[in-house]
């Protein structure tokens, strides 16, 4: 739904994998060695395969090889412990990152512009035109700082500008506000240039900043474009609304979701949406869950449980989602690894033209 590969897939697979029955899970507090004391907020995570490790196919396999280091079970710890020991990083996103890519490329259209020679046009404006600045700083030594104001402001927006178009490119929601940053730095760059203008500055870096502004406008709007199909636009949008739904669902009470949507929940990253709401709603919930099969009894409630008896319920559930979630990042060597556990922002690709 972002175009992004993070901890929130990895533990939406592992969900589904437990919903299947393929795996088995269940959460212990982490206490303090020899006191006892329970650690508040910090679980770990206990999974135990269910069939032979050989019947996971494509990018299951190596999630799975890659936590159940030595037999059928593994924990958090130790997870963490094997991969420090080996002074090594298991980053479980990017053992899935390809396959989904791919996915995402098929679904959506996405494809290659082939616009290098577009490109190519482009930095060539910048080239002169940052040559034709440096020239005039020799020519007319008077416009030196109008010539360095111009160049910083040309060189600062580019990159600001790039990124913006960059989220403006990944993203379906909040398209209005997102078009107007995305439009920003180029109308910065048109009142700059004619105010310039009229102070009278000489035809030299006139020119100049005619090139260097233009790169700057053509590069920021050209970086909005979406490589999307109509089609594939469409389904970014439609997910970001999912998105929304589920998220504001999970804000009330009784939420209109199923307890086998839980994997869709974490997928995007409404992990600790799902905490928040076992928190403070899931031993009062009163939904009827329409889901076959789902054992919500442990959930004392007849409504949402987070997942059902499999993750916990009765609060349980968020909790879970995560531990899961940071399953990934306890599998590096590195204490501060993103990869595996990183947040998922955004909200699907289609927001460019």
């Amino acid at each position: 739904w972002d175009k992004a590969t993070s901890g929130h897939e990895v533990a939406a697979i592992l969900a589904r994998l437990v919903a299947e029955g393929k795996l088995a899970s269940r959460l212990e507090h982490f206490t303090i060695p020899l006191l006892g004391w329970k650690i508040p907020g910090m679980n770990i995570l206990h999974l135990e395969l269910r069939q032979p490790r050989q019947h996971f196919a494509d990018y299951e396999r190596p999630l799975i090889d890659g936590f159940f280091i030595d037999g059928e079970t593994t924990d958090t710890r130790r997870i963490r412990h094997h991969y420090r020991k080996l002074g090594k990083s298991f980053i479980p996103a990017e053992k899935i990152r390809r396959p989904l890519e791919q996915q995402v490329k098929k679904l959506t259209g996405s494809a290659s512009r082939g616009d290098q020679s577009t490109w190519l046009a482009v930095v060539l404006l910048a080239l002169a035109g940052l040559i034709l600045l440096i020239v005039n700083g020799f020519v007319h030594q008077p416009e030196v700082p109008l010539t360095i104001f111009g160049a910083i402001f040309a060189i600062i927006g580019s990159i600001a500008g790039s990124i913006i178009s960059h989220t403006y490119k990944t993203r379906s929601d909040h398209l209005i506000r997102r078009s107007l940053q995305v439009h920003l730095f180029p109308l910065l760059a048109l009142l700059l240039y004619i105010g310039l203008g009229l102070a009278g500055i000489s035809s030299l870096l006139t020119l100049g900043l005619l090139l260097f502004f233009t790169f700057l406008i053509l590069a920021t709007l050209y970086l909005a474009r979406t490589d999307d199909s109509p089609e594939g636009v469409k389904l970014c949008r439609n997910l970001t609304a999912a998105r929304e739904y589920l998220r504001k669902q999970l804000q009330q009470e009784n939420p209109a979701i199923r307890d086998e949507w839980f994997p869709y929940l974490l997928a995007f990253g409404l992990g600790p949406d799902v905490d928040t709401w076992s928190r403070r709603f899931s031993i009062s919930s009163t939904f009827a869950s329409t889901s076959p099969g789902i054992d919500s009894s442990s959930s004392g409630s007849s409504g949402f449980s987070g997942g059902g008896g499999r993750f916990g319920g009765a609060g349980a559930s968020g909790a879970w989602a995560a531990a899961a979630t940071t399953l990934g990042a306890s599998a590096s060597s590195s204490s501060g690894s993103s990869g595996g556990g990183g947040s998922s922002s955004g909200g699907g690709g289609g927001g460019g033209w």
